[in-house]
This record gives C-alpha cells, structure tokens and sequence, in this order.
C-alpha cells in the first residue's frame, strides 16, 4: 500500500476511506500471520534440534542456543542496570523489573521524577520525552553492548539487536511470564487511552468463559485507573449480572480427548478423571437414561464441550454437567446450576491472583479499627 499524506487523506471520500481502511487491517493482519508463522518455523527448528529422533539432532547445539540467549538478555539487563546507577548517581539499585527470552522490561519512573520535579506533564508529554531516551540513548548503549559480545564470542555480526516496544504507564507482576501492562505507546504508536496487556493470566485465554473475559478486562482496567473500593463495588456488581446470564454464557469452554480412558461401567467414571471429561461422562449417561440419544447427539473425543457447576444434591449424581451446543432441557437441571461456584471459579480465582500481588482485597473486610467507629 502506498504512503498517503494527510492532505491525500482530505481529498478521499467516505468510501475510499473504508476501502482504505478495510485495505489497512488487511495489510496489517498478513504482517501478523507472517510473523507468527516465522516464529513458530524458528521455534520449531530449535525444538527439532532437540529432538533425539530428528535427523539434525544435537543436544549441544540446542543447549549452545538456550544458554547464549540467557547469556545475552542478562548481560544487557546487567548493562542497561549499570547505566542507569551511573546516571542517578545510586549504588546497587535494581531499575530491571524483569527479564524474559528476548525481553528487558525497566522502570524509568525515577527519571520523570527528577527531570520534571515540581512539573505536572500529561501522559502524553512523559511519552514523547522517553521515546527520546529509548532512541537516542538507550537503543545505542544496547547496539554497543551487542557489538562488544559479537567480537568477544565471535557470533556473526549484525544478527543481534533490540528496539523499544513498548511504554508503559504502569504494570502488575504476578510471576514469571505472568504480568500485565497499562501500555501508552506501542511500538511507536501512540494510544489515545492506555491499553492493556496481559500475559499468561486468564484475561484472554479460550479456556476462560467469553462473558468472564470481558469482566476481568474490565475489572483490570479499574486496578489501574480507580482504587480497590472501586473494585469491590464492581465486583459487586459482576456477581448480581453474573447469577442473571444464561448458563451457556458463563460456562466453561474446553476440548475433550481420551473420554474412553475415562469412563468406568460401574462408576460411570474412573478416580482422578479431569472435570471436564466427567461432565461429559455424565452427560452421555443422562442421554442414555432418558433414552435420548437419537435426539441429541454424544459426546465423543475430539468434540468442543462447556461445562459447569452444580449444586449437589441433584438428579444428575454429579456436581459437574457438560452439552456441546446447550444442554438438554430433558435432564432437569436448570434450577441446579450453582452460579456462586462458577462465579468463584471463572471470574474470582483468576482475579484475586492479580489483586494478591497488589494486596488488594475482592471484599469488604472488617477491622477492629471500623468496630470502634
């Protein structure tokens, strides 16, 4: 697609500009694939390397991969941490949040806060000010530092760089390859409102219920820009909605594999089965009790299922059920739907991990202090 100036933007109609548009996201999602399946292609090859029944088989070389890149990410964690000690004029303070495969994360707050003291500067001011540091400063001291590790350990020039992805107004760590981030400026692009990314957490995953995933986006979205009355109330106000969702909405979503390693005759299912195959286990056993397995069809290996919670006693014998499209209404069930259970285990649990790292309650809680009041 060719480079438009504003002014050749003016001059467009309104169907010109969505052509565009539409012509944009497309370019922009070919750049995405291509990129994903060149990470995967390369992942591969290191994986296959590995791999003793590969025909390029070398453990040494795998381990000669793995520990370089350990190598490089921490020297240049260890330099960046340098230089910024130099800078402030501090002994031993650690500006490096963390570390992942290809990734330094750092906190610049510290120079903000000396180069606009008494000042009051917009996000957007902050921005502009660190891409300059990141571009003009730090990018070269990484450049350098690559170049001193390309003729010291002789690996071939040219093939190690980094650049600036992202900044970031604030972040929360919950542990490794687990954390998210309030992001301001995205690779060079510069976001209206932050936007938030997370990692290794709940908030997006498929196994998380779709009605659960925009909750808890939202629910992040209030740790960073309110306070934790805040998030209480609105889990408060999550739980009301919740028990009100039709239960195909709030339930989980999963793949069922060995579902026949599982099943037992007398028992229905064998000890330490995973939920969800028993859930299905129980749900062909209904169909086959109510004789209405010409009507809906089983569950069998290889099928996408959704399960939930019961309470028990019910006419199930289970407290987990699972359907693939919806669940039979022969069965009876409605009213055994344990919302506060599910509640807990799809929306609470994976939030309260999040807010234990800030030491922010998901309730209300009573002190001795609010007892004298």
């Amino acid at each position: 697609m060719d480079i438009l100036k504003i002014n050749d933007l003016k001059q467009l109609s309104n169907d010109e500009l969505l052509s565009l548009e539409k012509e944009t996201h497309d370019d922009v999602d070919k750049c995405y694939t291509e990129q994903i399946v060149k990470k995967t292609l390369a992942n591969s090859l290191y994986g296959a390397i590995g791999n003793c029944y590969c025909r390029w088989y070398d453990i040494q070389q795998a381990e000669a991969i793995t520990l370089s890149g350990q190598m490089v990410i921490k020297h240049i964690g260890n330099t960046l941490n340098k230089y910024l000690n130099d800078l402030f004029k501090t002994e031993d303070i650690d500006y490096l949040l963390y570390t992942d495969t290809d990734s330094c994360y750092l906190t610049l707050d510290e120079l903000v806060k000396r180069v606009y003291k008494d000042k009051n500067p917009t996000d957007d001011e902050v921005c502009t000010f660190l891409d300059k540091v990141c571009k003009g400063k730090l990018e070269p001291l990484i450049a350098k530092t690559f170049t001193e590790l390309e003729n010291k350990y002789n690996y071939v020039s040219d093939q190690l760089f980094m650049k600036r992805e992202a900044i970031a107004l604030s972040a929360i760590w919950v542990s490794k390859k687990r954390y998210i981030l309030s992001i301001l400026d995205d690779e060079g692009v510069r976001l209206s409102t932050p936007k938030i990314k997370a990692m290794g957490l709940e908030l997006k995953k498929s196994s998380t219920p779709s009605y659960c995933r925009d909750i808890l986006t939202e629910s992040v979205d209030k740790i960073f820009n309110g306070t934790e009355a805040d998030v209480i109330e609105y889990i408060d106000e999550c739980r009301k909605e919740f028990k009100q969702k039709p239960f195909e909405e709030i339930a989980f979503p999963r793949g069922v594999n060995d579902i026949g390693k599982w099943s037992c005759p007398d028992d229905v299912v064998k000890k330490c089965c995973p939920i969800h195959v028993r859930g299905s286990l129980y749900h062909n056993r209904l169909l086959a009790h109510y004789k209405l397995e010409r009507v809906y069809k089983k569950i069998s290996a290889g099928d996408k299922i959704k399960y939930i919670y019961l309470k028990v006693p019910n006419p199930a014998g289970t407290h987990v059920i699972a359907f693939s499209d919806t669940l039979p209404t022969e069965f009876n069930l409605d009213e055994y739907m344990d919302y506060n259970k599910q509640f807990e285990k799809a929306f609470l649990m994976p939030l309260r991990i999040i807010l234990d790292a800030i030491s922010w309650s998901s309730e209300h809680v009573n002190t001795l202090e609010g007892f004298f009041e």
